[in-house]
C-alpha cells in the first residue's frame, strides 16, 4: 500500500505485516510489521504482556514507529557512514529462480527443481474461443492444443491438472453453445475491374470486421455487416489468391479463398 510504515519516504523498503486473534477468532491479539532495506531490517510487535486482546485492531502503531525510525536510520546513519544512498534497492539472490509450474509463473529457491518436482504437462483441445475443454461437437475450427500441466499424487497416482495462466480450463467442457461466424465471396472468378463482394453471416456473437488479403497481403479492410458486404479493392486480373477473413466480437476468425 502507500500508507505510512508500507512506504518510507525516500528509502526502498520491503515490508510484511502480520497479526494474530485470540480465542475469539474477532478479536486481535497483537499486530506485528516486519520491514527491510538492503542495509537495516526492522521488527515492531504490539500487543499486551498477558495475551489480552487489544482494543483496536488497527496496525497504525507499529506502521508509524517503523516510519519513524527507518526513514532517519537511513538518512542520517547509515547515509552519513557511507553504508547507504538514496535509491539503493534489495538486490535478487543469485540462487533464486524464475519458473513456470502448473501455469504459474513465478519465483522459486534455488533448491527447487521443476524437472523433479512432479509437475508435467500434457497436450489437451480446447475451443480457443471460452477456452473450455474441446469435445466431441466443438467445431473443428475452433480447436487448438494447449500445454497442461499437471501433477502425480505419489499415493493414489491420479493426476491434478490445473488451470494454465492464460485461462485455458481443464475442468470445464465445451457445450457447444458458440457457433463461429461464415464468410462467401460472391466473386466467382477473378477478373480485373470488378469490385470484390461477400456474404458474411453471424454466428453466436455479432461480427466485427473484415480484411482482404492478396496473395499475402493485405489490401482492405473494414467493418462487417450481416448479409452482402462490398469491399473497397477492384481486382487488376493479376491476383493469384484473394482471402477474404471474417472476425466477430469473440475473436474468432473464419476465411474463403477465390482463386488458386
Amino acid at each position: 500500500g502507500a500508507s505510512f510504515g508500507f512506504v518510507v519516504p525516500g528509502v526502498w523498503t520491503a515490508t510484511k505485516t502480520g497479526t494474530t486473534t485470540t480465542n475469539v477468532s474477532t478479536v486481535t491479539k497483537d499486530s506485528l510489521i516486519a520491514s527491510y532495506s538492503p542495509v537495516v531490517a526492522t521488527v515492531v510487535w504490539n500487543g499486551n504482556h498477558d495475551g489480552r486482546g487489544l482494543t483496536n485492531s488497527s496496525n497504525t502503531i507499529v506502521r508509524r514507529v517503523v516510519n519513524d525510525y527507518m526513514e532517519p536510520v537511513h538518512k542520517d546513519v547509515y547515509a552519513n557512514a557511507g553504508k547507504w544512498k538514496s535509491g539503493d534497492k534489495g538486490q535478487k539472490p543469485a540462487g533464486i529462480q524464475t519458473l513456470t509450474v502448473s501455469g504459474i509463473t513465478d519465483i522459486f529457491p534455488s533448491w527447487f527443481n521443476n524437472k523433479t518436482s512432479g509437475a508435467q504437462t500434457e497436450k489437451m483441445k480446447f475451443n480457443r474461443i471460452n477456452k473450455h475443454k474441446a469435445s466431441d461437437c466443438t467445431d473443428p475450427s475452433l480447436i487448438e492444443e494447449v500445454d497442461i500441466s499437471f501433477t502425480i499424487d505419489p499415493i493414489s497416482k491420479n493426476k491434478s491438472f490445473a488451470k494454465s495462466a492464460d485461462g485455458y480450463d481443464p475442468f470445464t467442457t465445451d457445450d457447444c453453445s458458440y457457433r463461429a461466424p461464415t464468410v462467401r465471396i460472391k466473386n466467382s472468378t477473378i477478373n480485373n475491374g470488378a469490385v470484390l463482394k461477400f456474404e458474411a453471416k453471424a454466428g453466436s456473437e455479432q461480427l466485427d470486421s473484415y480484411t482482404v488479403s492478396v496473395d499475402g497481403t493485405v489490401v482492405a479492410s473494414g467493418t462487417a455487416q450481416a448479409g452482402d458486404n462490398t469491399t473497397t479493392y477492384t481486382m487488376t486480373g493479376s491476383e493469384t489468391s484473394i482471402v477474404v477473413t471474417l472476425k466477430d466480437r469473440a475473436g474468432s476468425t473464419v476465411t474463403n479463398k477465390l482463386g488458386s
